[in-house]
C-alpha cells in the first residue's frame, strides 16, 4: 500500500514496469477486457495489493512512447472517460479492500479528481459521478496545475472557469490569437 498511495494523486502503473510471476497473476486475477483505457493500473493494483512486496531495480530501464496523439490514452470521446471511471471504481474498490484508511481515501479522491478534470466540461452526467465519489471520500487535496497565466486565472477564477477558458482558447487556435494581437 506504501507503494501505491507514494503519490498525492497515484502511481502510473504501465505494462512495461513490472515483472509479475505467474503464481502471483493467478492470485491477483487476470487484465480485465472490459476497460477500454486506466486497465493498467486497475491490474497492476490487484497485482501489488496480491503481492507480499514490490522489489525496486535501479537500474531497469524501460522505453516508454509519450506525445503521440493517436494514442489510446490520449483519447476525449466518452467511451474512454466512462472506462477511466469505471477502473477508478474498480481501483478505490481493491484499495478500501485493502486498506480502509484516510491516506487510501485521500489518494481515491485524488484520482478520480484527476479523471474529473481531464473530461471537464464535457459529459456533465459523467462529471457528477466523479463529484459525488470524490466527496464521499472526504474530498480531493489535489491544487490544478499550469502555467502562468492558467494558475493566476485559477486563483481568481477557480478552475472550472480557468478550465473553460482555455478550451476555449485552444478550440480559436491560441497561435491566431498572438498573431492577430502582434498586428
Amino acid at each position: 500500500m506504501d507503494f501505491l498511495t507514494a503519490r498525492p494523486e497515484g502511481v502510473m502503473l504501465q505494462c512495461g514496469s513490472i515483472l509479475i510471476p505467474r503464481s502471483l497473476l493467478q492470485k491477483a486475477g487476470l487484465w480485465n477486457e472490459n476497460l477500454v483505457l486506466f486497465n493498467d493500473t486497475e491490474f497492476f493494483t490487484r497485482v501489488i495489493l496480491a503481492s507480499e512486496m514490490v522489489l525496486f531495480s535501479p537500474n531497469a530501464r524501460l522505453y516508454y512512447r509519450s506525445g503521440q496523439t493517436s494514442n489510446l490514452s490520449s483519447q476525449q470521446s466518452r467511451i474512454f472517460f466512462e472506462s477511466t471511471y469505471l477502473a477508478t471504481c474498480l481501483i478505490s474498490d481493491h484499495m478500501l479492500a485493502h486498506e480502509n484508511s484516510f491516506r487510501v481515501k485521500s489518494l481515491l479522491a485524488n484520482m478520480f479528481f484527476v479523471r474529473y478534470y481531464e473530461m471537464y466540461p464535457r459529459y456533465h452526467d459523467l462529471g457528477l459521478k466523479h463529484k459525488k465519489r470524490i466527496r464521499n471520500l472526504g474530498g480531493s487535496s489535489l491544487k490544478i496545475q499550469g502555467g502562468t497565466v492558467f494558475t493566476n486565472m485559477n486563483r481568481l477564477l477557480g478552475w472550472r472557469l480557468s478550465k473553460r477558458i482555455k478550451e476555449i482558447i485552444y478550440q480559436v487556435g491560441y497561435r491566431n490569437l498572438v498573431l492577430e494581437k502582434r498586428r
